[in-house]
């Protein structure tokens, strides 16, 4: 999974990520050799990036 952004937002950490995998929340993922937790998936990003996705975690 390819780490495309990071933002420390008050509610969370939101992770920009470029994946072709199916998620799901509650699911442990790893990103640059850190292991996260979904806790809400916001996707696709664009319209035109399908495979470009936000997660909170």
């Amino acid at each position: 999974m390819e780490l495309i952004a990071e933002y420390e937002t008050s509610f969370g950490k939101i992770l920009l990520v470029k994946s072709c995998e199916t998620l799901k929340v509650g699911e442990n993922i790893l990103v640059k050799d850190k292991i996260y937790k979904i806790k809400r998936i916001i996707l696709p990003t664009r319209p035109t990036q399908n495979d470009v996705i936000s997660i909170l975690v």
